[in-house]
């Protein structure tokens, strides 16, 4: 299935992969991809789980919380949660994130759970794509630490540029 990266979530997840593979190498981005497609299939078995175990239950109950501790151990857990708030929305669902106890959990209407599995499920089809999208994009240009490094050597070198002529003219102009 081919990834709409016109969509907001799909474009979301090409730039967590990315700004991952910028910062710390495609052997980090492919890492990240693995470690999130790993938590969203535990995410989804885990409401496939309550919807089989609590038909009564989830009847009564008007809100689910899911729990985000598998996404929270992945970098810029913010822009992932932008990103899965964008699916959510598309799919229709009213959601929110919430902390409780210093955890934080996706707080949805118990009803949409089936939508929450489809869009988790469709982030998850992404994933593959935007991975080899961004790999793509860093093969082009170099990760941005190894940028970082060369842009500050190259500036300690013009700083040790300039201070040379200036201690030239001091002496100079004592010798005057």
């Amino acid at each position: 299935m081919a990834t709409d990266f016109g969509d907001e979530s799909g474009e979301k997840l090409f730039d967590w992969m990315l700004r991952v593979g910028q910062e710390a190498g495609q052997e980090a981005l492919a890492k990240s991809a693995k470690g999130l497609a790993e938590a969203i299939r535990s995410t989804c078995a885990g409401i496939e789980k309550s919807e089989g175990s609590g038909g009564a239950a989830a009847k009564t109950t008007e809100w689910a919380k899911l729990s985000m501790r598998e996404f929270e151990d992945l970098p810029e857990y913010e822009t992932l949660a932008d990103m899965i708030s964008s699916q959510l929305k598309k799919e229709g669902v009213e959601h929110a994130f919430a902390n409780e106890g210093g955890k934080r959990f996706l707080v949805f209407k118990a009803k949409e759970t089936p939508s929450v599995a489809r869009a988790f499920r469709r982030i998850e089809e992404s994933i593959p794509e935007a991975c080899e999208r961004a790999k793509g994009v860093l093969a082009k240009g170099e990760p941005l630490k190894e940028r970082a490094a060369r842009a500050r050597a190259a500036a300690e070198q013009i700083a040790q540029k300039a201070d040379k002529p200036r201690e030239i003219e001091i002496a100079q102009a004592r010798a005057k």
